[in-house]
């Protein structure tokens, strides 16, 4: 059994069985995403610089910590952050543009673009025009 997120998702990765170089970049993403998912800012590296800058602002010296550095930290991971947040949605469907991904190349599960989700709309009027159709027979 898997101990975190990024663990599981490589183990997923290495079980695929045609494992295509365009999906490398994708593959990245993913590890990344993971390891935000298992280690999120605000859990225990960042707590004592967070405490840090709250005592500071408060006025009460917290032992001899740099309030400085601190930021320092926490400016970091906010950065990483953002960008993993911001960026990294755009840069899968960049790659899917590219089609650097198996959904962009409609090869999900090995059936071609049938796994490619139908338009919600088109349903709802497939569905509608079965409704009307049965109403007119009965």
């Amino acid at each position: 059994m898997s101990e975190g997120m990024r663990e599981a998702v490589a183990e997923a990765l290495a079980g695929r069985t045609k494992a295509d170089p365009r999906d490398t970049a994708a593959a990245v993403l993913a590890l990344r995403y993971a390891e935000l998912m298992d280690a999120p800012a605000p859990a225990g590296k960042y707590r004592r610089p967070l405490e840090v800058l709250a005592r500071t602002v408060a006025g009460v010296p917290f032992e001899e910590d740099d309030p400085g550095e601190a930021l320092q930290v926490i400016a970091q991971a906010l950065a990483e952050q953002t960008v993993a947040s911001d960026l990294g949605p755009k840069l899968f469907n960049a790659l899917g543009g590219l089609g650097l991904t198996t959904v962009s190349r409609g090869e999900q599960r090995g059936e071609g673009k049938k796994d490619v989700p139908a338009d919600p709309l088109d349903e709802l009027k497939r569905k509608r025009a079965e409704r009307l159709a049965h109403r007119g027979t009965g």
